[in-house]
């Protein structure tokens, strides 16, 4: 008997030590949520899961709906084939500014921001935490058109006919911040588009210093990022693209393409101050949500596409992979 109940202490150790140090780190977590400003004019505004669930049906790699929504078991037995795509024409729902694809105002409506934490030292308070936002539509960029062939190099632009490319459905954003041992961050991350940037925290100033660019996945991605990032109260203030969500450290015009020419557009419009509704989930901690294992894409496939030599331009792009899905930031050491 007194080696079950050495047993029975341990485990209650165990259990206390493991509630009061996830109390420490969601403190932490939401301590250091951003403040995320969206581009003045912003139409496509963030939204939660639960809406845009109500509103697509799992299609398989044929886009024919074959279940019309998802749940737990669907989302176990996903493969990176299937979609979730509209019920309704794409088209028709963004004729309607009701529809759930242009979001829910921030100001009006306690809109979630989904923190997935990866530990690595627990006993150190060594962990990453990823902020993932959500919007429901990207609007893409408007490219100039002469006889229905994208113009790279503008001239006279009354020649042009503009029309928007890389629109999709679903879109997930983030910002990361590394934990090590300490109550402040060592580093951050911000994702805008197919590449980042990290920033390192300085105690004494309180605000985040440019370090590195994250080195892009993509084709003619050079962009300039701000040299710091800013805080209020311990938030990262972050800067939210006009229709494309690129998260971005200061406000201002940043083009992070060159062929052909993307610029991402950002500045004070309105606040969504994220730490008022923060979900947080452990990894190898927490049962986690059914729809964060879905293995597919988070919106409709891509159409309407033109290829020119190793570039490729949609209207319609196809939708994000899954949170779990994407790369990391950063690797537990």
């Amino acid at each position: 008997m007194p080696g079950v109940f050495l047993f029975l202490v341990f485990i209650c150790e165990l259990s206390i030590h493991t509630v009061v140090f996830g109390n420490e780190v969601d403190y932490l977590v939401r301590q250091w949520a951003p403040r995320v400003w969206l581009a003045p004019g912003e139409n496509f505004k963030p939204s939660n899961v639960e809406t845009f669930l109500d509103n697509v049906c799992v299609a398989d790699e044929n886009r024919k709906c074959i279940f019309p929504k998802l749940n737990s078991d669907i989302s176990l037995s996903s493969t990176e084939a299937w979609s979730l795509n509209t019920v309704q024409p794409i088209e028709a729902l963004l004729d309607n500014t009701d529809s759930f694809l242009y979001g829910k105002n921030t100001i009006q409506n306690s809109v979630p921001t989904y923190a997935v934490v990866k530990h690595c030292e627990p006993e150190k308070l060594n962990f990453h935490v990823r902020y993932w936002f959500f919007y429901p539509y990207n609007k893409g960029k408007d490219v100039c058109e002469i006889g229905g062939i994208p113009n790279w190099q503008i001239g006279d632009t009354s020649l042009c006919s503009w029309k928007s490319y890389g629109n999709h459905v679903g879109d997930w954003e983030r910002m990361t911040l590394w934990f090590d041992g300490n109550n402040f961050p060592k580093s951050a991350y911000l994702a805008a588009h197919k590449s980042g940037a990290y920033y390192i925290y300085n105690e004494g100033t309180g605000n985040f210093q440019f370090d590195h660019a994250e080195e892009s996945e993509g084709i003619n991605q050079t962009p300039e990022y701000p040299p710091y990032l800013h805080t209020q109260d311990n938030h990262p203030i972050v800067f939210s693209a006009k229709g494309s969500h690129g998260t971005w450290a200061a406000p201002g015009e940043y083009q992070y393409n060159t062929v052909p020419k993307l610029v991402d557009k950002t500045g004070y419009g309105v606040p969504w101050n994220t730490w008022n509704n923060v979900e947080i989930y452990h990894l190898g901690l927490d049962s986690l949500p059914y729809w964060i294992r879905f293995r597919g894409r988070w919106g409709n496939p891509k159409k309407n596409c033109l290829l020119f030599g190793e570039l490729e331009m949609c209207e319609y792009s196809d939708g994000p992979e899954g949170i779990l899905r994407q790369s990391q930031d950063y690797n537990c050491p």
